[in-house]
């Protein structure tokens, strides 16, 4: 007869069935898995939702800074000329959606309440809703608002029917001739 010899390095090791672990610790230790993972989870879900505001946050105000340069710029040619120019005025890195027409500059020129006169292209935002930055002309003073998409669509096209209005009105009017 063959001697048998054993396949593993260590000789005829038999495996033994170890101690037994209680069900409750099995039970205890994956209901703290299950919680840690939770509970990282929810962290996780936390630290975006606040970058991604933080990012919504800083996009409104780059938008705002970057408009400062040509309103400093269009208040001191409204200050120079006492009305607003015809050209618009030149953003660094980026153009104006819209710069007020002629009837837009008049308008504002004969009214007291805010009157937008140009925007910045609409910015999407991840958490909030999109904007834009807008520059507003009121009695020689002009400023810049970050508006909502739907705060845009509203003022504008309330801003449009009084200017429609107004231009109807001035129209009516007979010619004041020298």
């Amino acid at each position: 007869m063959a001697p048998t010899h054993s396949m593993h390095p260590l000789g005829d090791v038999e495996a033994s069935p170890g101690p037994q672990v209680p069900a409750y610790k099995v039970r205890t230790q994956r209901l703290w898995v299950f919680r840690t993972v939770l509970i990282l989870s929810l962290f996780a879900v936390l630290i975006c939702y606040i970058v991604m505001w933080r990012r919504d946050k800083l996009t409104m105000s780059s938008q705002l800074r970057s408009l400062a340069e040509p309103v400093a710029a269009l208040q001191a040619q409204v200050a120079e000329l006492g009305r607003l120019p015809a050209s618009k005025p030149e953003l660094s890195g980026q153009t104006l959606a819209f710069y007020a027409s002629d009837a837009d500059r008049f308008y504002a020129s004969q009214v007291t309440e805010p009157v937008i006169i140009a925007t910045t292209h609409p910015v999407h935002l991840l958490l909030t809703e999109d904007g834009r930055g807008v520059i507003i002309y009121q009695q020689g003073k002009i400023e810049t608002k970050w508006m909502t998409a739907s705060e845009y669509e509203k003022a504008w096209g309330s801003q449009e029917a009084k200017i429609e209005a107004f231009e109807q009105q001035r129209k009516l009017r007979p010619l004041n001739l020298p």
